[in-house]
């Protein structure tokens, strides 16, 4: 009998030692890190730890007073968008009722954007074309009256830089300042306080370096490369041609990072920045244009984006001094977590594709009701499931056939395929070779196929090696292929009136009727070559 009374004792101690210990050590959960720390509305603010579990009910957290919507939440990581309601204050996670330990060497204070500072606008400039050493006078309002807080900065001279300078005298509507050494032609900013004054939609910002001008006039003649816009930095590789001659690139020109849409005239001149308001966009909504085409009849088509707004839109150009007008809104503004939009370009029947350059690598397809899907995987294995090259870049004929280029990074594999409106493929040239030759189209080797445009036939493909600083015309009809421009020093481009100057094709665009190729030339501007 005792030995009975015993064993059932020494279960209920047991059971209830394990019970306490159960209790005081399940749960202890910890936030190594939080990040931003100021975030904007619409920003995803990301807390690291440990002990979090998997279960998104089981979470609390709170800025100040204000209880926080969680979007996910696993055992390392807690995922929230910031919202226009939360406060300033410090950060706190609970974990089933057990307060984490706040362990991020910066703190837990989150902190509200400030929403009141004035915006500062840059309105005009007189004059507009001076020399070196002039003074011109720039209108705008809320400048500042302190000359330092006002920095003024011109395009270099010498490609990709900037000049910057301060106000010599300072109104709250207007500085002056004095044309520094170095300026070139190109659209002037104004920082103040580096905050960047906004451009109005009438006015593009433009300065004009007295005796100099953006580039050649008329078409030119066979064989002459003209530099059409120089000092701007060019951050996409779609360029597009109007009816008349005009191009269409995108630039970060005013406001660092967020790409504008610059339409240059066919001799250089003639240079407009479209506004965010032009595309029905406040400063803050808008994200940039991402994308730039052009159909055959040479309306002009661009695709813009707001994070904040989330959501892409198309919007066309029917004529050279036209409005962008609302052409498309897209249905799923998740298709990618990135604005790396290489080629946009449109078929006969309004339907877009294009090239998303970042991981994943993969063609896109945005269809008459604005629904957005991938038409070519990532994987490279549509073009050749042993080797699996990666797109390089996409252009489509009159016929509505894509044509995409591929190739591995190590320079070992180049292709360029032709998918069929029913998607069937067939391949245009393959090589294994890491060389530069011209022949016929199977003797045919390239360093590299960064870029090709095709003609509204498709039997002539140009093609830009960038590695090497070529480019090539491919003409399947004759079999062979010839170099159309490029000196093959690669390197930084210098500029003449022939087509053995140096060139860095990173975009290409056929221009059937004018009989010229484009050709974006990374930071350093853009080049016509007459065919």
């Amino acid at each position: 009998m005792k030995n009975i009374f015993f064993s059932i004792l020494l279960l209920i101690v047991t059971a209830s030692g394990c019970k306490k210990g159960d209790s005081s050590n399940s749960i202890n959960p910890v936030v190594l890190s939080i990040q931003p720390k100021n975030p904007k509305v619409g920003d995803i603010v990301t807390i690291t730890g440990t002990g979090f579990g998997k279960i998104l009910i089981d979470i609390s957290i709170t800025i100040g007073d204000k209880g926080i919507t969680i979007n996910s939440v696993d055992d390392t990581e807690i995922k929230f968008t910031y919202t226009a309601d939360i406060p300033t204050g410090d950060l706190t996670v609970s974990v089933k009722g057990a307060k984490a330990k706040i362990s991020d060497p910066e703190g837990s204070k989150i902190t509200k954007p400030n929403t009141s500072t004035a915006i500062v606008l840059f309105t005009g400039m007189s004059p507009s074309t001076a020399k070196v050493g002039e003074t011109i006078t720039l209108s705008g309002d809320n400048f500042s009256t302190t000359l330092t807080d006002n920095v003024v900065k011109f395009v270099s001279s010498t490609p990709g830089l900037l000049v910057g300078v301060t106000a010599k005298t300072a109104t709250k509507s207007s500085l002056t300042v004095e044309v520094p050494n170095g300026a070139g032609t190109g659209i002037v900013t104004v920082e103040v306080n580096k905050i960047t004054a906004l451009l109005t939609s009438n006015f593009n910002g433009v300065f004009t370096l007295a005796g100099s001008s953006g580039g050649g006039s008329g078409t030119g003649t066979s064989g002459q490369t003209t530099l059409l816009l120089k000092d701007y930095m060019i951050l996409s590789n779609d360029i597009a041609v109007d009816a008349t001659g005009n191009a269409y690139v995108l630039s970060p020109a005013v406001r660092a990072g967020i790409p504008r849409l610059v339409r240059v005239g066919a001799d250089g001149n003639n240079i407009k920045l479209f506004a965010p308001a032009e595309f029905g966009y406040v400063e803050s909504d808008f994200m940039g244009a991402v994308g730039v085409t052009s159909d055959k009849a040479g309306n002009i088509y661009v695709l813009t984006a707001s994070s904040l707004k989330r959501e892409y839109k198309i919007w066309k150009i029917s004529s050279p001094d036209g409005k962008p007008v609302l052409f498309r809104s897209t249905s799923d503004y998740n298709f990618s977590n990135s604005l790396a939009v290489k080629s946009l370009q449109v078929t006969s029947a309004d339907e877009f594709y294009f090239l998303v350059s970042t991981n994943p690598v993969t063609v896109y397809k945005i269809d008459n009701s604005g629904k957005v899907s991938p038409y070519l995987n990532s994987d490279g294995s549509i073009f050749d499931g042993t080797v699996k090259p990666l797109p390089s870049d996409i252009s489509i004929d009159q016929n509505d056939n894509l044509f995409v280029s591929a190739e591995l990074s190590d320079g070992t594999f180049k292709a360029i395929y032709k998918f069929s409106p029913a998607k069937v493929r067939s391949v245009v040239y393959s090589s294994t070779a890491n060389s530069s030759t011209y022949g016929n189209i199977s003797q045919t080797t390239f360093k590299s196929i960064f870029t090709i445009s095709v003609s509204p036939d498709g039997n002539l493909i140009f093609i830009g090696d960038a590695n090497l600083g070529y480019l090539s015309k491919m003409d399947i009809s004759a079999n062979n292929v010839t170099k159309t421009a490029g000196s093959g020093q690669g390197g930084s481009p210098l500029f003449g009136a022939n087509n053995d100057v140096r060139i860095i094709p990173n975009g290409i665009t056929y221009d059937s009727k004018n009989q010229a190729v484009f050709i974006l030339s990374g930071i350093t501007g853009l080049q016509r070559v007459k065919l």
